[in-house]
């Protein structure tokens, strides 16, 4: 009689990322209590990288399942990942991050044990040492737009999760009808999901768990990226831009990573606005960030004199 399996490990590749035999190798160096499965989904279209992936699968000790399909798209290899996996767990990574706890799989599996109302579970990015500039900025718009989604701080429940760094049930998955949408080809993909099980109250938490992300991305790229996410919240819902996070204003970070944040929010916004066929209120989205930027400086600095006079009171000395 075959041992149940622990976990399903899914991941969607297009074979072109330097960081996939790094993420096998520390996949091989989990350790759990019970065996697991990896399923190496590629949607590349291409026999070439299917036979390397198969080279490069072949290096490592693991339970591994290599499947082609002839479509692309990220959730498209998601949802036949669901329906191909053995076990009732799934975690869906992506293929440019590697794990650098051996005992995440195990974690993972132990807060859905503890916790059978959960229906996911996520955590975040953490950087390599030698992380460059622009891995940097997108490591802070990912993180910021991550725990904006926290719900409740109390229990950290969220209304979403990162589609790169989650576990989930595959019964809830299966008994609620939820997939990831396959039509949707912008960035944020797994946002649709996220969306539907909060509409049908499913729990999602948001726990201290990390893995390391190493996207590599260019100035062309990270522009691309951010203005195809923003076009998948425009598909996603009819949010008007009042969410803008001000990141010009960000503490702590120096004036021109700041003003390179602030572009890229822009980058983000426009793309929204063009998918809406609204591509000229990015310039009220402009002015209303100017004087909201303005009004929040003045907040900040009626604030810090105002802490100044309190602490002079406090002391005793002459205002």
């Amino acid at each position: 009689m075959n041992t149940p399996l622990s976990i399903s490990v899914i991941v969607p590749t297009l074979g072109k990322s330097s960081v996939l035999h790094a993420l096998l190798k520390s996949l091989s160096e989990q350790k759990t209590e019970a065996p697991f499965e990896v399923l190496l989904i590629d949607n590349s279209q291409d026999p070439e990288v299917a036979k390397n992936l198969k080279s490069v699968c072949s290096v490592f000790s693991l339970n591994l399942k290599q499947i082609v399909i002839e479509s692309k798209g990220v959730n498209e290899a998601r949802n036949v990942g669901i329906k191909e996996s053995q076990s009732n767990l799934l975690l869906f990574i992506d293929d440019d991050s590697w794990l650098n706890d051996r005992y995440l799989l195990q974690k993972h599996i132990q807060l859905h044990l503890k916790n059978e109302n959960y229906f996911a579970i996520g955590g975040n990015y953490v950087l390599e040492k030698d992380a460059g500039f622009l891995d940097q900025c997108y490591q802070d718009i990912q993180m910021r737009w991550l725990y904006q989604g926290v719900v409740n701080l109390e229990s950290n429940q969220s209304k979403y999760l990162i589609g790169g760094h989650f576990s989930a049930k595959k019964e809830l998955l299966t008994r609620f009808s939820l997939q990831f949408d396959p039509v949707i080809k912008y960035g944020g993909s797994e946002l649709s999901l996220f969306n539907q099980a909060f509409k049908q109250n499913l729990f999602m938490r948001l726990e201290n768990l990390s893995l390391v992300h190493v996207p590599h991305v260019s100035l062309k790229g990270l522009i691309k990226k951010l203005y195809k996410q923003g076009q998948g919240k425009a598909y996603l819902n009819d949010d008007d831009g009042s969410s803008s996070q001000h990141s010009a204003l960000v503490e702590g970070v120096s004036l021109a990573k700041r003003s390179f944040l602030y572009f890229l929010n822009l980058v983000f916004w426009f793309g929204f606005y063009q998918q809406k066929n609204k591509g000229l209120l990015i310039i009220r989205h402009i002015f209303k960030d100017f004087f909201g930027n303005i009004q929040l400086k003045r907040f900040q600095t009626l604030k810090k004199i105002e802490d100044q006079l309190e602490q002079k009171k406090n002391r005793g000395d002459r205002l």
